[in-house]
């Protein structure tokens, strides 16, 4: 990638920054300098641009011209009207009309609203990840936020810019899970998907342990069949890539040669199709095998509090848990859950590569204690910490049952959501309210409308 204009910045909610002339970068909340929007590209290196030269604001009824921009910065004009900005600059000649490539739909997942994800071998690009340590790959699903769900009272139902709140400093939008398909030996892996929804992937060990999660989502058309090489492929690894030349049956991946695994359940889960909801996927298991050391009101073992006793927008578990990023604030313990993406602080980054087991349960302590030896941290520190508290807690690590540590570790995985829909009140103060805090259903979490029981506010 290539950042043509490097000397404006205005990914920050806060304002414009500007770099002057020393190469010193100064705030500017007016946006006097130079501004870009609607590149058109006619080159590798030349792009038609609206743009507004530096000195006047950023909001200037006739600000913005047309201009050539090169890959170095420099600007042209070329267009201008004396009275209004103008905007969205494309060319338009005569040209011979280009091929449409047909693409093939399959008539049957198109009926069932599905389509087909093929990956050739996921350990193409998976780096420092040994074949065969990768089984499953979990199916999950990014739910927009319906405007629907907006707080209906003014502002009681948010915290920290959502509008009505899914969880405590980590992501905005709601994941729900689809379930999990098989990975051949060779790596491989055939599956149906839901189509017109928002999906990214988990690659999971046999204990379904998130080995590497995809940060970003791919949105299916009902029919399509959409293959891939692998982890974080480029256009380069098209051509070394020998899985997916045409030829015999032999030269396919394992998974090519036979139809499309369904997603299904984890062990110990009845349906792969769940919702990833805090109050009744985790709670039970703090409820059942830790608030006896970590529920005293009067001394709570280490200051950790992992009761489920409702806070104002949460319960007292899970504020304890995760950690507190606003300004300001103190981080109770960022070591327990291990690496968590917050997406609103900071409002920017957050993008860096993440190598494989560097995110999720596999960097957590709390996981670690509880594991018996199947997570190893590779933060030496927090590795050893895990084996202390390990020691102490070996009768709780021996209690705890398998699906119930598999659903500590999914929610871990999946960064630490509370609220499994958009739906229903969560303020303190309608707590009698039909609509508190309900437990959701698959298909309610997945749903733009709002359910049936949703008490309109007046």
């Amino acid at each position: 990638m290539t950042w043509m204009t490097p000397y404006v910045d205005i990914r920050t909610e806060g304002g414009f920054h500007f770099e002057n002339s020393e190469g010193v970068w100064e705030k500017d909340p007016e946006g006097t300098g130079p501004l870009f929007a609607d590149a058109y590209p006619l080159s590798a290196s030349l792009f038609l641009v609206a743009h507004k030269p530096g000195g006047t604001v950023w909001t200037a009824a006739k600000g913005y011209g047309l201009y050539l921009l090169d890959e170095r910065g420099a600007v042209c004009e070329f267009y201008r009207d004396p009275a209004i900005s103008c905007w969205r600059p494309m060319p338009l000649r005569p040209r011979p009309v280009p091929p449409v490539t047909a693409s093939s739909v399959n008539a049957e997942l198109a009926a069932c609203g599905e389509a087909a994800c093929m990956v050739a071998d996921v350990y193409h690009g998976l780096e420092g990840v040994s074949r065969g340590a990768v089984k499953y790959l979990r199916v999950l699903e990014q739910v927009p936020r319906p405007w629907a769900a907006r707080c209906k009272d003014l502002m009681a139902d948010e915290y920290d810019q959502q509008h009505i709140v899914i969880s405590k400093d980590t992501h905005l939008a709601l994941k729900v899970q689809h379930g999990i398909v098989p990975v051949e030996a060779d790596g491989s892996a055939n599956f149906v998907v839901p189509a017109d929804a928002n999906i990214f992937l988990q690659a999971l060990d046999a204990d379904c342990l998130a080995v590497q999660t995809e940060r970003t989502f791919v949105d299916y058309r009902p029919g399509e069949i959409r293959a891939c090489i692998g982890c974080h492929e480029t256009p380069e690894s098209a051509m070394r890539q020998n899985g997916l030349k045409r030829g015999s049956e032999k030269e396919q991946p394992l998974a090519f040669r036979r139809a499309p695994s369904r997603p299904g359940p984890q062990p110990g889960e009845k349906d792969g199709h769940r919702t990833l909801h805090y109050p009744s996927d985790v709670q039970p298991i703090f409820d059942r095998l830790c608030v006896s050391c970590h529920g005293n009101a009067e001394k709570l073992a280490s200051g950790l509090d992992l009761r489920g006793t409702p806070t104002r927008k949460f319960c007292a578990s899970y504020e304890s848990l995760v950690p507190e990023r606003r300004k300001g604030s103190q981080n109770r313990d960022p070591g327990l859950l291990g690496v968590v993406i917050g997406e609103n602080h900071p409002k920017t980054g957050n993008v860096e590569y993440l190598p494989a087991g560097s995110l999720g349960a596999r960097t957590s302590v709390l996981a670690a204690m509880l594991s018996r030896g199947k997570i190893a941290l590779a933060d030496a520190a927090q590795q050893a910490r895990a084996e202390r508290l390990a020691k102490k807690h070996a009768d709780v690590a021996a209690k705890i049952a398998p699906d119930e540590f598999l659903r500590l570790t999914n929610w871990i995985d999946t960064n630490c959501q509370y609220y499994g829909s958009y739906w229903g009140r969560r303020d303190l103060k309608f707590r009698d309210s039909a609509d508190f805090r309900r437990v959701p259903t698959f298909g309610e979490a997945r749903d733009t409308r709002a359910p049936a029981w949703v008490v309109e506010m007046k």
